[in-house]
Protein backbone atom coordinates (compact mmCIF):
# COMPACT_ATOMS: atom_id res chain seq x y z
CA UNK A 1 0.00 0.00 0.00
CA UNK A 2 1.17 3.42 -0.82
CA UNK A 3 0.02 6.28 1.36
CA UNK A 4 0.37 9.57 2.72
CA UNK A 5 -2.60 9.50 5.59
CA UNK A 6 -1.69 10.06 8.84
CA UNK A 7 -4.25 7.66 11.17
CA UNK A 8 -5.28 8.86 14.21
CA UNK A 9 -4.28 8.00 17.58
CA UNK A 10 -6.48 5.33 19.32
CA UNK A 11 -4.80 7.11 22.80
CA UNK A 12 -2.45 9.71 23.81
CA UNK A 13 1.34 8.65 23.17
CA UNK A 14 2.85 7.76 26.13
CA UNK A 15 5.94 9.13 24.84
CA UNK A 16 7.59 11.42 22.91
CA UNK A 17 10.66 12.66 22.34
CA UNK A 18 12.32 15.54 20.43
CA UNK A 19 12.87 12.97 17.62
CA UNK A 20 9.55 13.82 15.11
CA UNK A 21 10.34 11.05 12.64
CA UNK A 22 7.85 8.51 13.50
CA UNK A 23 5.60 10.41 15.06
CA UNK A 24 2.74 10.32 12.12
CA UNK A 25 3.01 6.27 12.29
CA UNK A 26 1.85 6.18 16.06
CA UNK A 27 -1.61 5.77 14.91
CA UNK A 28 -0.86 2.86 12.72
CA UNK A 29 1.53 1.02 15.38
CA UNK A 30 -1.66 1.87 17.48
CA UNK A 31 -3.74 -0.25 15.65
CA UNK A 32 -1.36 -2.84 14.15
CA UNK A 33 -1.11 -3.92 17.88
CA UNK A 34 -4.53 -4.35 18.72
CA UNK A 35 -5.28 -6.03 15.24
CA UNK A 36 -2.17 -8.58 15.59
CA UNK A 37 -1.73 -8.98 19.43
CA UNK A 38 1.76 -9.53 18.79
CA UNK A 39 3.16 -11.88 21.63
CA UNK A 40 6.72 -11.03 20.92
CA UNK A 41 7.83 -7.95 19.84
CA UNK A 42 12.06 -6.74 18.68
CA UNK A 43 13.04 -3.51 17.53
CA UNK A 44 16.54 -2.78 16.24
CA UNK A 45 17.30 0.90 16.72
CA UNK A 46 15.54 2.20 19.92
CA UNK A 47 17.67 5.69 19.76
CA UNK A 48 15.27 7.78 22.23
CA UNK A 49 12.36 5.17 21.82
CA UNK A 50 9.35 6.76 20.29
CA UNK A 51 8.37 3.72 17.86
CA UNK A 52 9.56 1.83 20.50
CA UNK A 53 7.44 2.70 23.21
CA UNK A 54 4.66 3.81 20.87
CA UNK A 55 4.12 -0.05 20.41
CA UNK A 56 5.25 -1.27 24.13
CA UNK A 57 2.45 1.13 25.25
CA UNK A 58 -0.03 -0.13 22.66
CA UNK A 59 1.01 -3.83 24.07
CA UNK A 60 0.14 -3.17 27.68
CA UNK A 61 -3.18 -2.22 26.94
CA UNK A 62 -3.53 -6.52 26.37
CA UNK A 63 -3.54 -8.90 29.36
CA UNK A 64 -1.53 -11.54 27.35
CA UNK A 65 1.48 -12.19 28.31
CA UNK A 66 4.27 -10.84 25.88
CA UNK A 67 7.89 -9.99 25.36
CA UNK A 68 9.39 -7.13 24.19
CA UNK A 69 13.04 -6.69 23.56
CA UNK A 70 14.93 -3.12 22.31
CA UNK A 71 18.05 -3.22 20.90
CA UNK A 72 20.49 -0.76 20.31
CA UNK A 73 24.55 0.57 21.31
CA UNK A 74 23.00 4.33 22.31
CA UNK A 75 25.69 5.41 21.09
CA UNK A 76 24.25 6.81 18.02
CA UNK A 77 25.66 6.47 14.13
CA UNK A 78 26.49 8.32 11.18
CA UNK A 79 22.67 8.69 10.37
CA UNK A 80 21.24 9.51 14.22
CA UNK A 81 24.19 11.38 15.32
CA UNK A 82 25.94 10.26 18.00
CA UNK A 83 25.29 11.16 21.47
CA UNK A 84 25.94 10.78 25.33
CA UNK A 85 24.45 9.02 28.11
CA UNK A 86 21.94 10.71 28.66
CA UNK A 87 19.92 8.96 25.64
CA UNK A 88 20.28 5.93 27.43
CA UNK A 89 19.38 6.77 30.59
CA UNK A 90 16.34 8.42 29.24
CA UNK A 91 14.92 5.14 27.49
CA UNK A 92 15.43 3.12 30.91
CA UNK A 93 13.37 5.66 32.71
CA UNK A 94 10.65 5.39 30.76
CA UNK A 95 11.30 1.50 30.42
CA UNK A 96 10.61 0.81 34.32
CA UNK A 97 6.99 1.20 33.89
CA UNK A 98 7.00 -1.58 31.29
CA UNK A 99 9.63 -3.83 33.08
CA UNK A 100 7.72 -6.69 33.62
CA UNK A 101 7.68 -7.87 29.87
CA UNK A 102 10.27 -4.91 28.45
CA UNK A 103 13.74 -5.92 28.47
CA UNK A 104 16.17 -3.49 26.68
CA UNK A 105 19.40 -4.80 25.45
CA UNK A 106 22.46 -2.61 25.04
CA UNK A 107 24.22 -4.28 22.08
CA UNK A 108 25.15 -4.42 18.69
CA UNK A 109 22.23 -6.23 16.37
CA UNK A 110 24.04 -9.33 15.71
CA UNK A 111 25.07 -10.14 19.02
CA UNK A 112 21.46 -9.99 20.46
CA UNK A 113 20.44 -12.08 17.63
CA UNK A 114 22.11 -14.62 19.29
CA UNK A 115 21.01 -13.63 22.77
CA UNK A 116 16.76 -13.63 21.57
CA UNK A 117 15.80 -16.89 21.68
CA UNK A 118 12.34 -17.95 19.52
CA UNK A 119 10.36 -16.66 16.65
CA UNK A 120 8.75 -13.09 16.69
CA UNK A 121 5.42 -11.75 15.83
CA UNK A 122 6.83 -8.39 15.62
CA UNK A 123 9.52 -6.57 14.12
CA UNK A 124 10.78 -3.14 14.03
CA UNK A 125 14.46 -2.18 11.98
CA UNK A 126 15.31 1.18 12.01
CA UNK A 127 18.97 0.86 12.22
CA UNK A 128 21.78 2.78 10.40
CA UNK A 129 20.45 2.98 7.01
CA UNK A 130 23.11 2.15 4.29
CA UNK A 131 21.95 -0.01 2.30
CA UNK A 132 24.63 -2.75 3.35
CA UNK A 133 23.79 -2.14 6.85
CA UNK A 134 19.89 -2.54 6.62
CA UNK A 135 20.16 -5.45 3.87
CA UNK A 136 22.30 -7.45 6.28
CA UNK A 137 19.61 -6.40 9.02
CA UNK A 138 16.92 -7.87 7.20
CA UNK A 139 18.31 -11.08 5.94
CA UNK A 140 19.44 -12.16 9.16
CA UNK A 141 16.56 -11.31 11.36
CA UNK A 142 13.48 -11.94 8.88
CA UNK A 143 13.47 -15.83 8.94
CA UNK A 144 12.58 -15.20 12.68
CA UNK A 145 10.20 -12.93 12.01
CA UNK A 146 6.50 -14.77 11.96
CA UNK A 147 3.70 -11.84 11.20
CA UNK A 148 4.83 -8.22 10.28
CA UNK A 149 8.05 -6.53 9.52
CA UNK A 150 8.12 -2.68 9.88
CA UNK A 151 10.93 -1.10 7.96
CA UNK A 152 11.43 2.60 8.77
CA UNK A 153 13.10 5.52 6.58
CA UNK A 154 12.24 4.06 3.01
CA UNK A 155 11.23 7.44 1.69
CA UNK A 156 14.71 9.32 2.58
CA UNK A 157 16.01 10.35 -0.70
CA UNK A 158 19.74 10.77 0.10
CA UNK A 159 23.01 8.80 -0.95
CA UNK A 160 23.47 7.37 2.15
CA UNK A 161 20.02 6.10 2.57
CA UNK A 162 19.50 2.41 1.23
CA UNK A 163 16.56 1.10 2.91
CA UNK A 164 14.46 2.11 -0.35
CA UNK A 165 17.10 -0.10 -2.56
CA UNK A 166 15.87 -3.04 -0.42
CA UNK A 167 12.39 -2.35 0.00
CA UNK A 168 12.52 -2.37 -3.75
CA UNK A 169 13.75 -6.08 -3.46
CA UNK A 170 11.55 -6.84 -0.73
CA UNK A 171 8.33 -5.97 -2.71
CA UNK A 172 9.41 -8.14 -5.71
CA UNK A 173 10.24 -11.17 -3.32
CA UNK A 174 6.88 -10.82 -1.15
CA UNK A 175 4.52 -9.81 -3.92
CA UNK A 176 1.04 -9.17 -2.09
CA UNK A 177 2.25 -8.67 0.90
CA UNK A 178 4.05 -5.39 0.80
CA UNK A 179 2.40 -1.74 2.34
CA UNK A 180 4.15 1.56 2.88
CA UNK A 181 3.43 5.16 4.04
CA UNK A 182 5.06 7.96 2.75
CA UNK A 183 5.10 10.57 5.09
CA UNK A 184 7.22 11.01 8.25
CA UNK A 185 10.30 9.93 6.37
CA UNK A 186 8.14 6.52 5.06
CA UNK A 187 7.28 3.54 6.37
CA UNK A 188 7.73 -0.12 5.01
CA UNK A 189 5.08 -3.26 6.06
CA UNK A 190 5.87 -6.50 5.22
CA UNK A 191 2.83 -9.28 6.21
CA UNK A 192 5.11 -12.42 6.15
CA UNK A 193 1.82 -14.27 7.16
CA UNK A 194 -1.67 -14.51 6.66
CA UNK A 195 -2.04 -13.32 9.97
CA UNK A 196 0.05 -10.53 9.62
CA UNK A 197 -2.21 -9.57 6.88
CA UNK A 198 -5.51 -10.36 8.00
CA UNK A 199 -4.45 -7.68 10.42
CA UNK A 200 -3.15 -4.73 8.05
CA UNK A 201 -6.27 -5.54 6.05
CA UNK A 202 -8.40 -5.09 8.61
CA UNK A 203 -6.60 -1.23 9.01
CA UNK A 204 -7.70 -0.59 5.26
CA UNK A 205 -11.24 -1.53 5.96
CA UNK A 206 -11.69 0.68 8.74
CA UNK A 207 -10.21 3.50 6.83
CA UNK A 208 -11.21 2.97 3.43
CA UNK A 209 -8.06 1.83 2.55
CA UNK A 210 -5.93 5.05 2.96
CA UNK A 211 -2.95 2.25 2.25
CA UNK A 212 -2.61 0.66 -0.34
CA UNK A 213 -0.08 -2.40 -2.39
Amino acid sequence: MQSTFELPLLSPASHRSDVHSWRGHFGFAQRLVAALRPRSFVELGVHKGDSYFCVVEAISRFPDTVRAVGVDTWQGDAHAGFYDESVYRGVVAVNAQYQAFSTLMRCTFDDAFSKISGQIDLLHIDGLHTYEAVSHDFRLWEPRANDVILLHDINVPKKSFGVWQLWDEIKVEFPGRTFEFSHCNGLAVLAKSDKGLAAVRLIQVEFGSPVDC
